[in-house]
């Protein structure tokens, strides 16, 4: 599941240049997208450091999910929008981590990558605004 939502973050990162010739409008809008789908991804990393379940992240991430093909569509196509939308709504049981990583041996290296998918989706947000 976390090697999944770093492979969405990975492959928009990659698309970027198709992203950014969007208009301004629309960059923007994707650009909160990406910011929003980046904290849930944080919240949910600092709520499973602390040892806690993240609860309503399921959800959260989902709705994002849902969105992502009508939000980059025209700018990706449609086929990779459905595919990367598919692979972020087939992780999205985020609170389900807790359980598998509560005494995981690699727990520290997974909730890292949770942390790079953060970071990787804020990037890309913020890349989206200055139009880098």
């Amino acid at each position: 599941m976390i090697d999944k939502i770093l492979s969405v973050a990975q492959t928009l990162f990659s698309l970027r240049g198709e992203v950014r010739r969007a208009r301004h409008e629309k960059r923007d809008r994707i650009a909160d997208l990406f910011e929003k789908i980046s904290k849930c991804i944080a919240d949910v990393s600092t709520e499973l450091k602390a040892d806690e379940v993240p609860h309503g992240k399921c959800a959260e991430m989902r709705t994002y999910a849902n969105m992502l093909t009508d939000t980059v569509r025209d700018e990706i196509g449609e086929e990779k929008a459905e595919q990367l939308a598919q692979d972020l709504i087939d992780a999205h049981e985020v609170e389900a981590l807790w359980g598998p990583l509560h005494n995981a041996p690699d727990r520290d290296n997974q909730l890292a990558k949770l942390d790079q998918a953060s970071g990787v989706f804020i990037a890309l947000a913020n890349l989206l605004r200055v139009r880098l």
